[in-house]
């Protein structure tokens, strides 16, 4: 199935060229430092693993993020983010550990109410990762994967914003050509410097 490929490719080609423009950007628009925001997340991970051929896995674990925001005059805010991700699975039956990173380009219209800032926040983006099958090392897989997120980001103006995302993930497993779909929803804080 070519589909896997072509959806990799094309996220590939918008995600990272974004990530690298991201200062260009902001010297065009000469955009000040105080527009800028640096902040890291830290999240528990939920994954459903649906790969042809085998039954479906839920892995929990960890999502850890550092990303980079910058504050447009239009009133847009733009990011790119690093995303680090490890779960495994509590079924003893289907073993796998699932380990990824990765980079996800987003885009936020805020919304501000009372003592907080609402941040709706679409996101696309590629990431490398590695299935792991116990002990049994011969079954290992990696693979590349195009992701599409949605987050749900609420800012309190302390440096603290507890965030919800859901991200789905296509891939294709190098050996064995298998396709994988990931369904994934993370919770966690954001930490705003």
């Amino acid at each position: 199935m070519k589909t896997p490929h072509a959806l990799i490719t094309a996220a590939a080609l918008l995600t990272i060229p974004s990530v690298f423009a991201q200062n260009m950007i902001r010297e065009n628009l000469n955009i000040p430092t105080w527009a800028e925001n640096t902040e890291l997340k830290v999240g528990y991970v939920y994954e459903n693993l649906d790969i042809d051929g085998i039954r479906d896995v839920d892995n929990h674990g960890i999502a850890i993020e550092g990303n980079k925001s910058f504050n447009l005059e239009n009133g847009w805010v733009t990011t790119s983010a690093a995303i680090f991700k490890t779960s495994d699975s509590e079924d003893d039956f289907s073993e796998i550990d699932n380990t990824s990173i990765g980079f996800t380009q987003r885009i936020t219209k805020p919304y501000e109410m009372s003592q907080m800032v609402l941040y709706p926040i679409l996101g696309l983006g590629v990431s490398y990762g590695e299935l792991e099958y116990g002990e049994f090392d011969s079954f290992d897989q990696e693979y590349v994967s195009a992701n599409a997120e949605a987050t749900l980001k609420l800012d309190t103006l302390r440096g603290v914003a507890p965030y919800l995302s859901y991200t789905y993930q296509i891939a294709n497993l190098e050996d064995t050509e298998r396709d994988m779909n990931v369904h994934a929803v993370s919770g966690g804080v954001s930490f705003v410097f």
